[in-house]
C-alpha cells in the first residue's frame, strides 16, 4: 500500500541523522522511496504518502503543518524525552516498520481546535491555544472565559489556555488541568498562574464555543497555538472544534492509561 514515504527529522537531535539513515535503509528493503528533509521542505514531503517524524512531540506538532495540508498520516519515531504520540522506539524500528508493511497497522484520529481571531484569520491547534501576555511583561492579565455566549471564568494571573484532549498532557497540565483520556470529546480551559484561591479548570463539549476576551489594556496579550506565537495584541478568539483531524498511525494497541505511568510517573 505505502509507496513513499517523508522522513521529517529534527535537526537539534545529534541521533536523528543516524536513526534517519536507519530508517532509509528499512524502508528501501521493503520497496518504499525516502524523501528525507525538514519542515521547510514542504513541497517534496507533502507529496508522499505518509510522514515518518523523528524527534518528540515538540517535532510532531511542527510536522502537521505539511500533514494537515496534504492529508497526511504521521508516524513518530521517539527522539525526545516524553513522546506521547510518537510510535516507534528506534531500538524497534525494524520490527515496527514490518508491521506496517504487513498492513498490521491502523489510523488515529485526533481532535482539533479551530481558533479564530476578530480580524478573521484562523488557526489550527493540536495540543491548545493559550492567551498570554504579551513580551517580557510582569503585569497581571485578566482573560473572561464564556461558553455559547455564557460567562463561566473572569480570571486574573498569566492568562488562560484552551485545550483538546491530546493537549491535556502537555501545557495544560503544567498549569493544573486535569489529564483526560483521548477517547472523551472535551475541551479545558486552564487559567495560568490565577491570582486567587479559588479559580479551577473547566471541562467543556467538543460541540461547545467558546470565547476568550481579554479584558482591560490593549496589547497586553498575545495568542499561542501550539507553542508558537500567532497573534499578536489580540482581544479575543472564538474555539471550537476544526472539521480537520489530526492522523496518526498506530501498530500497537494502545492503553492510554499504561502510557500515562509510562511517560508522566515514578511508579
Amino acid at each position: 500500500m505505502w509507496q513513499s514515504v517523508g522522513i521529517l527529522l529534527n535537526p537539534t537531535k545529534a541521533e536523528c541523522a543516524g536513526v534517519a539513515d536507519r530508517l532509509e535503509g528499512i524502508f528501501r528493503a521493503h520497496g518504499v522511496r525516502c524523501e528525507r528533509g525538514l519542515p521547510e521542505d514542504r513541497a517534496r514531503l507533502a507529496k508522499c504518502d505518509f510522514l515518518c517524524v523523528l524527534g518528540g512531540d515538540g517535532t510532531i506538532l511542527a510536522a502537521l503543518d505539511i500533514a494537515l495540508g496534504a492529508d497526511q498520516p504521521i508516524l513518530g519515531v521517539n527522539l525526545g524525552r516524553v513522546g506521547f504520540l510518537t510510535e516507534v522506539e528506534p531500538s524497534h524500528m525494524e520490527e515496527d516498520i514490518a508491521l506496517l508493511m504487513q498492513g498490521q497497522w491502523s489510523m488515529e484520529e485526533r481532535t482539533l481546535i479551530r481558533a479564530s481571531a476578530q480580524s478573521g484569520e484562523s488557526v489550527l491547534a493540536l495540543n491548545e491555544i493559550a492567551i498570554v501576555r504579551a513580551g517580557v511583561s510582569a503585569r497581571i492579565l485578566t482573560v473572561a472565559a464564556e461558553v455559547n455566549g455564557c460567562p463561566v471564568a473572569h480570571v486574573s494571573g498569566d492568562g488562560m489556555i484552551a485545550s483538546t484532549v491530546t493537549g491535556s498532557t502537555a501545557y495544560s497540565l503544567s498549569a493544573g488541568g486535569p489529564v483526560i483520556a483521548p477517547s472523551v470529546d472535551a475541551f479545558v480551559l486552564t487559567p495560568i498562574c490565577p491570582h486567587t484561591m479559588s479559580s479551577r479548570p473547566v471541562v467543556v463539549s467538543t460541540r461547545d464555543t467558546v470565547s476568550l476576551r481579554v479584558v482591560g489594556e490593549s496589547g497586553s496579550a498575545q495568542a499561542v497555538c501550539d507553542g508558537r506565537a500567532v497573534w499578536q495584541s489580540v482581544r479575543e478568539i472564538r474555539i471550537e472544534r476544526a472539521q480537520e483531524t489530526a492522523k496518526f498511525l498506530r501498530l500497537k494497541q494502545r492503553n492510554f492509561y499504561q502510557l500515562l505511568r509510562e511517560k508522566l510517573s515514578e511508579w
